[in-house]
């Protein structure tokens, strides 16, 4: 995108604003530019095709020879240039929508859910869903895809998972918030929107990947217009998710849906904290894939893990913010929207486990269990080499935990050592005995960011002050850890009722979030106007990297400079621009290039935060920016 993140995320403010003023004038203006997008391309193709039979006219009925059978072969030759040029970008406009996938359900094996959708989809006055899947997540939701001429195929996805976590009233208020966002209350043209931003949105990024000089005109129109398009009907999704949870309200109440929301909110995060971390470190020690994932999952769910823990999430929950990568408005926007308060008397309220969940209402005992034994199944498949390579992973770094520890009997670890053995204690034998590892790493480096981040952690975790410290020289000390470090401070204040510091930390660890995306942003392109300055690096490392480039025989140039950076300098950047022997009518240039890029990343691995740029289909002005730099050109052998 040409839009930065800073000012896309300022302009869906203002455009928040403006809704709220102005909401009819704003529903018009998203009308207007969903069809820009069309009106843009239709116009291009007409003219590119006009030009091209304009061409053809000419080159049969205005010869060059005084001739009238001779024919201009030069106007014959040019139509063939715009006709190429709309059909490659009538190409490029193809989008393929992938199907959701799940179990498909249908009204013999599931007549009491397909007879709770029907009167849901009555009351709510939705057109019927085509697909119900039964899914492995701990969600539900509803998709829109294109079907034939301007029709569509509804997909109603409803999550085993989030089943087993709620009450069946519970459960009836979350599926009204779905069939809500396809009720004949909400506007045909907001659907509509969607499938176009979705639409334009898979052309953008397609083009950002395959993109050659052939597209450069529909390319220039979507760095522009996917950016305003995404940004105008995101604050429309956001009001609808809004309206969409109105609409569970008027069914089933306000105290169903916001209980929903709650545990939804609630479990993500102990699944997230807990369950799969758990599970995972068992490939520490069993070596075949586990093939009951879900069962158990599913029990630890429906099983009341300690109330403290509840508290805990719905504490953090409550006190974040809603960010600009998710339509979904925070937990706390939604529960005032529909007016509901989770404090009684001053303390937080979490929803009682129901006796009986949605599962079991809404399906036959037989069935659930088979439906439970499928995702068992397919995980199990899905995740079985991957597991076998953590496992083979696990065996190699617990030898090298022995190898290490037999080394400290002989004479002290170099501090890379230490700190290596330290993690890998903290991974394999549990928090305890890493304290003290990450202490010898300490002694010999106070300021160590990694031991300090580690042992801070654990101390937070425990409900140990003296962890504050350790989280702070971490953060002084690596920039890219206060986000997280201010994320468990914050939860440790929390925690501790100290909620003045808690706010602090929290806005600490937004405003360098805003930072971190600029710095993001800043560090991934690389062109001419930037400032460059001289590399500065040893004369070892310049060696090096003069022999590792040698090695490619198809390296015929290369320069290396710092970019100067506005934020985070501390931390440098490498650029590395190349050149390439060009090989004529090479179909195979890309692949090569792909190949080259690969090995040149996995060679220079001892050049952190490098950047390199291909010059040979970079702006010819940038290899000359980069050569002017003072000791920028590589000796090749």
């Amino acid at each position: 995108m040409n839009m930065s993140k800073a000012q896309f995320e300022k302009l869906i403010k203002d455009l928040e604003q403006f809704a709220r003023q102005h909401p009819n004038q704003y529903k018009f203006r998203v009308k207007l530019l969903a069809n820009v997008g069309y009106a843009y391309v239709i116009f291009l193709i007409v003219f590119l095709i006009g030009l091209s039979i304009s061409s053809t006219y000419f080159g049969l009925f205005f010869p060059l020879q005084s001739s009238s059978s001779s024919i201009n072969i030069f106007y014959i030759g040019f139509a063939a240039i715009p006709f190429t040029f709309a059909t490659i970008i009538l190409m490029s406009l193809k989008t393929y929508f992938s199907k959701p996938k799940g179990i498909e359900m249908n009204r013999s094996n599931a007549p009491k859910l397909f007879q709770f959708i029907d009167d849901l989809t009555s009351t709510l006055k939705a057109p019927k869903c085509d697909h119900l899947l039964l899914t492995a997540e701990l969600n539900a939701g509803v998709v829109q895809l294109p079907s034939f001429l301007m029709f569509q195929e509804n997909y109603l996805l409803l999550g085993l998972p989030l089943m087993f976590t709620l009450s069946l009233e519970q459960f009836r208020a979350v599926v009204a918030h779905e069939l809500g966002h396809l009720s004949n209350k909400h506007s045909k043209q907001r659907s509509q929107i969607y499938l176009i931003r979705q639409t334009w949105y898979q052309v953008w990024e397609k083009l950002q990947v395959t993109s050659k000089g052939s597209t450069f005109l529909i390319n220039i129109f979507l760095n522009w217009y996917a950016p305003f398009l995404y940004a105008y009907s995101f604050v429309l999704a956001r009001s609808d998710e809004y309206e969409a949870d109105r609409y569970a309200v008027e069914i089933t109440g306000t105290k169903n849906i916001a209980e929903a929301l709650i545990s939804l909110e609630i479990n993500s995060r102990y699944l997230t904290n807990h369950f799969w971390k758990d599970l995972y470190k068992r490939s520490h020690q069993q070596n075949l894939t586990p093939n009951t994932v879900y069962t158990n999952l599913l029990n630890s769910l429906s099983t009341d893990f300690s109330i403290e823990n509840k508290l805990k999430f719905l504490d953090l929950a409550l006190d974040s913010n809603t960010n600009y990568t998710d339509t979904h408005p925070c937990l706390s926007e939604r529960l005032t929207n529909i007016g509901y308060d989770p404090l009684d008397q001053g303390d937080l309220i979490v929803p009682e486990s129901s006796q009986t969940n949605a599962a079991q209402s809404l399906f036959f005992n037989s069935d659930l269990e088979s439906y439970i034994n499928h995702f068992n199944a397919q995980w199990q498949s899905k995740i079985s080499v991957q597991w076998y390579a953590w496992y083979q992973e696990s065996q190699e770094l617990q030898m090298r935990i022995e190898h290490l520890e037999r080394q400290t009997k002989n004479a002290s670890l170099t501090i890379d050592k230490a700190l290596e053995l330290a993690s890998l204690i903290l991974d394999f034998k549990g928090k305890e005995e890493a304290i003290s590892k990450f202490r010898v790493v300490l002694d010999i480096d106070p300021k160590n960011s990694e031991a300090n981040y580690a042992i801070g952690n654990i101390f937070l975790e425990q409900g140990d002050e003296q962890g504050v410290s350790h989280m702070e020289i971490a953060m002084e000390e690596d920039y890219t850890k206060v986000v997280s470090g201010c994320e468990i401070l914050r939860s440790f204040m929390r925690q501790t009722r100290n909620f003045k510091a808690a706010d602090f930390y929290r806005d600490r660890g937004n405003r360098h979030y805003q930072l971190l995306l600029l710095d993001q942003e800043e560090r991934s392109i690389i062109k001419a106007q930037d400032n460059f300055i001289p590399h500065n690096l040893a004369n070892n490392v310049l060696k090096s990297l003069s022999n590792k480039l040698s090695d490619f025989s198809q390296m015929q140039e290369a320069y290396i400079v710092q970019k100067d950076l506005k934020y985070f300098p501390e931390k440098p950047l490498y650029v590395l621009g190349i050149v390439r022997k060009k090989i004529l009518y090479d179909e195979y240039a890309e692949e090569r290039d792909r190949e080259l890029f690969h090995a040149l990343y996995s060679d220079l691995e001892f050049i952190k935060e490098l950047h390199i740029v291909h010059l040979n289909l970079s702006k010819w002005n940038l290899k000359r920016v980069l050569s002017r730099i003072p000791k920028s050109k590589i000796r090749l052998y």
